[in-house]
């Protein structure tokens, strides 16, 4: 990591012409630059959270930024193992761009997206967590299915909203609501999941859009500190797994026990395009020094734009190497051996939003000390992917609740709502379809329920239970890990 936390007014104006060039320096405390000048005069809806239930501790803002402006031991940035002093994240955002309007908060100078209002206890000043009731809203916890019940996925939710009125090249008006979860059970403790679900609330059309996710991941580094560990990074790119990845030599000196692992985020889900995910279509390196607060570059980035890759400053952004001719994707063997002071941009699209349109994407942040690790971890989290995007509940009075803990060890409870009297069977199967548990098997006037389910004596596993109502039938899937 790269921040100060005093910055000269000499350092500042540094940064203020660096930000005009492209050209930066790490050294010169990034995270912790004066406030945006797009700050709007009431700030009050800005908050802080951190996930800390497993092996990562993940400090993020309500504003596109998944670290905070300052790190501390209670504010971890990507720290793997937690508690270990071992930060991997510099900067990690979420873009949101159509042609030549890029929504973004990665410029401390410049940042756009911004807090919205209704989502948290404001005079907390923290994120809504699951497992801290003081964070909510008095509305009560912000996530709910389709009837109106609370919704809990993870051993501990996070969630928050946030919109682009700070766009200085024109107010979109974008919305991206943020779900975090992070389990602490040990198939997923290297891992911390996000989904954004990105919202139309205009009324125009937008073609060509990407969402993206800006990566810059300082493997070994710790700020102000010894040798400039940050400088000698390697990527890499499992396309199979949907999975970008950093990492170095394996040797620091900066760090406790002197050995670096991997760190990378994995994407899980993305809208389907005439019935088919289109999944990561963009992936690009550059070094720090290359990065520019440039609209136009930024998404030339993301969506791989030929007219980028043919200017005079494309050698900088596209590294096609065994790829080309494909301009989508960088080919991460282009990196010499030593390494660079490295990032990474990844860019799904393009899609078209409609008015009231959302697209939901769905990523995990993963850890390993090893390669292997790292690919164990990011094939696990794409076993969640089901429960972190389809645990809404669905359209209409009839609903079954994703189950709560999930996974669960030995027992989960499941909700259910009716909104007429009726017969209702509530069954626990096997993965061969096998009845393994009868729940509910009677008549029900209409009403919310919760149903204890006690997996003891049963193996490790995936297990679907079932609702019938009248007409209505639901499955899903619940996880029991020993």
């Amino acid at each position: 990591m790269k921040s100060l936390y005093v910055v000269s007014l000499f350092a500042a104006t540094l940064v203020m012409l660096s930000v005009a060039t492209g050209q930066q320096s790490k050294t010169a405390g990034q995270r912790d630059q004066p406030v945006s000048v797009t700050t709007p005069a009431d700030i009050s809806d800005r908050a802080l959270g951190v996930h800390n239930r497993n092996n990562i501790g993940m400090s993020f803002e309500n504003r596109g930024r998944l670290y905070p402006r300052r790190s501390s031991p209670a504010t971890p940035c990507g720290e793997w193992p937690i508690k270990s002093g071992m930060e991997y994240i510099f900067r990690m955002n979420p873009f949101v761009g159509i042609p030549g309007n890029v929504i973004q908060c990665r410029w401390v100078l410049n940042e756009e997206w911004e807090a919205a209002a209704g989502y948290h206890n404001r005079d907390s000043a923290k994120i809504a967590f699951s497992d801290k009731p003081n964070s909510w809203p008095a509305t009560g916890w912000p996530v709910r299915d389709a009837v109106g019940n609370p919704v809990f996925v993870s051993d501990q939710d996070s969630y928050c909203v946030y919109n682009d009125s700070n766009n200085t090249k024109g107010i979109l008006n974008i919305q991206i609501n943020q779900t975090g979860y992070a389990y602490s059970a040990a198939l997923y403790e290297n891992m911390v999941c996000f989904t954004y679900q990105v919202v139309n609330k205009s009324t125009l059309t937008y073609d060509s859009l990407y969402f993206g996710l800006y990566c810059d991941i300082d493997v070994g580094d710790v700020a102000g500190v010894g040798t400039p560990e940050y400088a000698d990074d390697l990527v890499g790119f499992n396309k199979q797994l949907q999975l970008l990845y950093f990492y170095d030599d394996g040797y620091t000196a900066d760090w406790p026990g002197n050995r670096t692992g991997y760190f990378g985020v994995t994407m899980l889900k993305t809208p389907p395009v005439k019935g088919a995910e289109p999944g990561i279509t963009d992936f690009h390196y550059n070094v720090f020094e290359d990065d520019a607060d440039i609209d136009t570059l930024q998404y030339g980035i993301l969506s791989s734009a030929p007219s980028l890759y043919a200017s005079p400053d494309g050698s900088k952004y596209f590294h096609l190497g065994a790829n080309a001719p494909d301009l989508h994707f960088d080919d991460p063997a282009t990196i010499p051996a030593t390494g660079l002071d490295v990032l990474a941009n990844l860019g799904s699209g393009p899609y078209t939003m409609k008015p009231g349109d959302t697209l939901t994407f769905a990523t995990a942040i993963v850890a390993g000390l090893t390669l292997q690790e790292l690919l164990d971890q990011a094939s696990a989290a794409r076993g969640l992917t089901d429960v972190l995007v389809e645990h809404r509940g669905v359209a209409g009075g009839f609903s079954l609740g994703q189950n709560y803990p999930n996974p669960f060890n030995p027992t989960t409870v499941i909700s259910y709502q009716l909104p007429a009297a009726s017969d209702v069977r509530l069954v626990v199967y096997d993965v061969l379809g096998r009845e393994v548990a009868v729940l509910v098997n009677e008549r029900k006037t209409p009403g919310s329920y919760e149903v204890k389910f006690d997996g003891s004596g049963l193996a490790s596993g995936v297990y679907l239970y079932r609702l019938t109502a009248g007409s209505f039938v639901q499955t899903r899937k619940l996880l029991l890990l020993r």
